[in-house]
């Protein structure tokens, strides 16, 4: 991940940011791009610090990863008292690697970071789309390792406490975006159209609102859309965040708070 801080001109991803001082919530972008090579991003927080992982697109596999494989997450930790203006500078994040203690999965994909722990898709499938696999897909989380949920076409887990309460979220393939919420978690929301969610809790007018960030095909490129809810019951229609000016699309897209406001993280996959 260090390596993905040195920016490659002929790179088919980039990791992009926007920043936001407020409402009305007007998205600035950065003018250069935090990474390259790097997809599938997740965010979190620890101590007070962000935590923003993602898939290396670049690298190879090494030989102890072949011999010993372990369920491994990479990405970068921010700097203490993060500040908007220091969002897209490759020095305010330190790369990091994670080790997951799941001994019933074989793979953690799409991790998200949550309180102290990650959760994710345990694919057992080793070829083709894994959002595409037969059968029942297993949200899981550690420690301690345990089944979320389990339903066919799960990935991409998103969880989210809001009002005292854990809700997840996750695209269902082919075609949407699934709310599981109770004890135990089930589904109990759908919203068409819609992939690759993040939930964040995010305080708008002096009470907690929850925001569903996904991904969505609008004016012909992957962008962010953006729906909210005062109680996690009512939703407002997913509408478009940014001004993606010549950005060839924004994907996987996660937003989590900084000094002064909020920081948005999304994938280009650019054209080679």
């Amino acid at each position: 991940m260090a390596t993905a801080l040195r920016l490659d001109p002929a790179a088919t991803t980039l990791v992009w940011s926007f920043t936001s001082a407020g409402p009305p919530w007007i998205w600035t972008r950065a003018a250069q791009p935090l990474a390259a090579e790097v997809g599938s991003l997740g965010l979190g927080e620890s101590d007070g610090r962000l935590i923003l992982v993602g898939l290396p697109m670049a690298d190879k596999p090494s030989h102890w990863d072949e011999w010993f494989p372990s369920l491994r997450v990479r990405g970068w930790v921010g700097r203490a008292g993060l500040r908007l203006a220091d969002v897209a500078d490759p020095s305010a994040w330190t790369p990091s690697t994670w080790s997951i203690a799941d001994p019933d999965a074989i793979s953690a994909l799409d991790p998200q970071p949550f309180e102290g722990g990650f959760w994710y898709y345990a694919a057992r499938g080793a070829e083709g789309d894994p959002a595409a696999f037969s059968g029942a897909h297993a949200i899981r989380s550690s420690p301690p390792p345990q089944v979320r949920l389990s339903a066919n076409g799960l990935a991409d887990p998103s969880p989210v406490r809001f009002h005292g309460k854990v809700l997840l979220f996750a695209t269902a393939w082919p075609d949407s975006v699934v709310l599981a919420a109770g004890e135990p978690l089930t589904i109990q929301h759908r919203f068409p159209g819609l992939s690759v969610p993040f939930a964040a809790v995010v305080p708008e007018g002096g009470q907690d609102a929850l925001w569903l960030v996904a991904q969505a095909v609008v004016a012909g490129k992957r962008q962010p859309v953006l729906a909210r809810s005062a109680d996690g019951l009512g939703w407002s229609e997913p509408a478009p965040m940014l001004d993606l000016g010549d950005l060839q699309s924004c994907t996987s897209p996660v937003l989590g708070a900084v000094s002064g406001g909020l920081a948005l993280f999304c994938v280009e996959e650019r054209a080679r």
